[in-house]
């Protein structure tokens, strides 16, 4: 935005200036100028772009190299504050209560979300999110153990598992990079 300086207008658009003087007089076109300019600066506090996603933090994380050697690099990846939000929001889908649904139903709910997430924040390193998409896993393997009586023993579980991620592995957004549930709480069903 540009701001043409005059002694005694501000005004913001020069082509307005002149046609604003010949009507108005210099005190007026001044008064005028000087709450625009405030104006302008109350609007750019208010519609500052803030983005929801927070910038991938930048730390010392292991990389390889070309020949498969382990070293450290500095490389962007989700932040902690970012992935205790998405945390909170997986939590509060509250997956493993929503038996009503159907597997198709659950997919056509997350699949949205989880592949925004993965490609915003898994760009730089994937396996920083590899936590959290394995915990989308573990609400899923409860919310199977659930909904299907048959399933509640774990090893049934757990076969039923293996057989579903094998037979469709794109049914899900996120079983393209995790397949495997944390085994967090798998004892029961709650």
């Amino acid at each position: 935005m540009r701001v043409a300086a005059g002694p005694s207008c501000r005004c913001w658009r020069p082509r307005v200036r002149g046609p604003m003087l010949a009507v108005l007089g210099r005190d007026e076109v001044a008064r005028l100028g000087a709450a625009s300019a405030a104006h302008r600066r109350r609007r750019q506090l208010r519609c500052r772009p803030s983005s929801d996603r927070p910038a991938p933090r930048t730390a010392a994380r292991a990389a390889r190299d070309r020949h498969g050697d382990v070293f450290t690099a500095f490389l962007p990846a989700v932040s902690k504050e970012a992935l205790n939000r998405l945390s909170r929001t997986v939590r509060g889908w509250r997956l493993h209560r929503r038996t009503e649904l159907g597997a198709a139903e659950l997919a056509g709910m997350i699949n949205p979300v989880v592949r925004g997430w993965m490609q915003y924040y898994g760009a730089f390193y994937r396996s920083a999110l590899s936590v959290l998409l394995a915990r989308i896993n573990t609400y899923l393997v409860r919310w199977t153990r659930k909904k299907y009586k048959r399933l509640r023993a774990r090893e049934k579980a757990r076969a039923a598992w293996e057989r579903a991620t094998k037979q469709g592995p794109r049914f899900f957004a996120h079983w393209a990079w995790v397949t495997n549930p944390l085994m967090i709480k798998m004892a029961r069903a709650e």
